[in-house]
């Protein structure tokens, strides 16, 4: 039996103005209830670090989020908190923003989630972990002059989720990342 291929380290280097992420899309099939986690360093969504950059001061480690999308009967939530560097701990299989986390733990990637929702501030808290079930160690460049690139290492996990009274449950999930040397708009 092969180890399952380990997500792409969270402490690998993320040049000025470009940036990195993880991803995990989940799902718990024939019930709509669903989650999205991208964790970022350099966030591509953020406005602040879009403006950091046209100044010249386009520190990806100044914008770093762990953001969620979850869809369930309790309804749906969402946060997207950007910290500064002073709040974020990478380490090859350890990546911390603010109160929130990802960790590479043998065989699975675990989420430990700690957000406030917008628009209102309701706290999200729970766990998630996802055991690769399917990997590839293959990782692509997206055009011809290897400024970005994606790694589509796990397309298929089993997830489970646990957020307290907003749900718990057992699905299917996919894990990929995404990189780049220059800002994603000017790929």
């Amino acid at each position: 039996l092969l180890a399952p291929v380990r997500p792409p380290p969270f402490d690998l280097e993320v040049p000025r103005d470009g940036y990195r992420w993880w991803y995990l899309d989940a799902i718990r099939p024939g019930t709509g209830e669903a989650l999205v986690i991208i964790a970022f360093v350099g966030s591509v969504f953020s406005p602040y670090y879009f403006r950091a950059r046209s100044r010249g001061r386009g520190d990806p480690e100044r914008f770093c989020a762990i953001n969620v999308a979850l869809y369930g009967a309790a309804g749906k939530r969402w946060t997207m908190t950007e910290r500064g560097a002073a709040a974020v701990t990478r380490e090859t299989d350890f990546f911390r923003v603010g109160p929130s986390s990802l960790r590479w733990s043998g065989d699975h990637l675990r989420f430990a989630i700690d957000e406030r929702c917008a628009p209102l501030g309701q706290r999200l808290r729970g766990t998630v972990q996802a055991w690769p079930t399917v990997t590839s160690p293959v990782r692509y460049r997206i055009g011809s002059d290897d400024l970005h690139g994606w790694h589509c290492w796990s397309p298929q996990a089993r997830v489970s989720v646990d957020f307290g009274p907003l749900g718990a449950w057992q699905g299917e999930g996919y894990l990929d990342s995404n990189w780049g040397r220059e800002p994603l708009e000017a790929g």
